[in-house]
């Protein structure tokens, strides 16, 4: 049964980048560093540039949204790679 004060989830819009995009290619050399039997296998990397999230959160207020947008005239407007939490330094409630 769902427990409406204790709902809890993400929903995102993103864009599926191109495989020959600059940002995919570095990913996937990360990706395939840290996991390197990935290699053998065959299959594709798929990279997502998430433009909007929307964080539900009831156990901190019935119904608490927190909303992120992302600022297209932002300098840093591709996804970063690694650490940090670059993605939310504009929070929207």
């Amino acid at each position: 049964k769902l427990n409406k004060i204790q709902v809890k989830g993400i929903q995102f819009e993103a864009i599926v980048l191109d495989a020959q995009q600059p940002l995919v290619k570095r990913t996937l050399g990360i990706y395939l560093t840290k996991h390197p039997l990935a290699l053998a296998m065959p299959g594709d990397v798929w990279a997502l540039q998430i433009n909007y999230i929307k964080m539900t959160d009831s156990t901190l207020g019935f119904g608490k949204k927190i909303i992120w947008k992302r600022d297209e005239n932002d300098p840093e407007f591709e996804l970063p790679i690694s650490g940090g939490n670059k993605l939310f330094k504009q929070p929207v409630t």
